[in-house]
């Protein structure tokens, strides 16, 4: 360790992709999270870099401890994160992200997005969620097959993070457009993001899951996105399938693949078949529809 005693620390590891993705993975599936933010990326043709933010010296401590035990191979570092906002710095490079129709973009990557594509625009801020993670590809994936076998209904996205998911929905003209953040910055920031992309009928409510009154009368929906963790997942199940309506849809993800085939098991025993799957970068999302009563 380096550094000095105060402020947010950066915890840094270098070394072969594989090791660097499976520490990414690892700490991704913590619950609770243990970082404020995590990013991996390509330094050149046979290094990458992890860079995890942590709010002190000790919760470094502790963030490298576990990055060696997962990837002892890595070379970890941590000392005092610079006076910046290294979150927007390290996010600045990253390319645009592309999910069948769907572009993910910041203003740095905007240029060139081929016309014909329903471009996302997202800027690197405190909210959750930038497009550059298996899960959130995964739901843009499934998102992007649903609406070509048809229009997609009324839709409803669960931890919406940065909104990108119900934004998308709103691109392909989804009716009906509500989602929920337990975290009030990252509903600000959904909402921001909502207005930059010219998507204003997405309406945004803070609380967890389906624990507002206003959510519960809204309806059922064709359409529901849950892209959070495991056991939330498995929680929330009871209270998806009934705000499904019949022949209605979730997509599920935030899954590692080893937690899948319990996540399925939990909604089809409640009457929804599995449609669709799909695996990307150790997380598995999936595809389940809601038979006829």
């Amino acid at each position: 360790m380096t550094g000095g005693t105060g402020g947010h620390w950066l915890v840094r590891a270098e070394g072969a992709r594989a090791a660097i993705e499976a520490a990414a993975d690892a700490l991704d599936a913590v619950d609770p999270w243990p970082m404020l933010s995590l990013a991996s990326f390509e330094l050149d043709r046979n290094e990458w870099r992890l860079e995890a933010l942590a709010s002190d010296e000790m919760a470094a401590a502790a963030l490298g401890e576990l990055i060696s035990n997962i990837s002892p191979q890595l070379e970890v570092s941590a000392g005092i994160a610079p006076e910046a906002d290294w979150i927007a710095l390290s996010l600045a490079g990253l390319p645009a992200i592309h999910a069948g129709r769907f572009v993910i973009a910041g203003a740095h990557a905007a240029a060139g997005i081929s016309p014909g594509k329903k471009a996302i625009f997202i800027e690197a801020s405190e909210a959750f969620g930038t497009g550059h993670h298996g899960t959130t590809r995964g739901c843009l994936l499934a998102l992007d097959r649903l609406a070509r076998m048809g229009p997609v209904g009324r839709t409803l996205d669960i931890g919406t993070g940065s909104g990108i998911l119900s934004i998308a929905a709103a691109k392909i003209h989804a009716r009906g457009l509500w989602a929920s953040e337990i975290d009030p910055v990252a509903a600000g920031h959904a909402r921001a993001n909502a207005r930059r992309n010219r998507t204003p009928g997405v309406r945004i409510r803070i609380g967890a899951g389906l624990n507002r009154a206003d959510l519960r009368k809204a309806g059922r929906f064709d359409l529901v996105f849950a892209n959070i963790l495991f056991r939330p997942l498995v929680r929330l199940a009871p209270s998806i399938v009934a705000v499904l309506r019949p022949r209605g849809r979730v997509v599920l993800s935030g899954l590692l693949n080893a937690q899948a085939p319990l996540a399925r098991l939990a909604y089809e025993s409640r009457g929804l078949t599995l449609e669709h799957w799909r695996k990307l970068e150790g997380w598995t999302t999936l595809v389940l529809r809601k038979g006829v009563p």
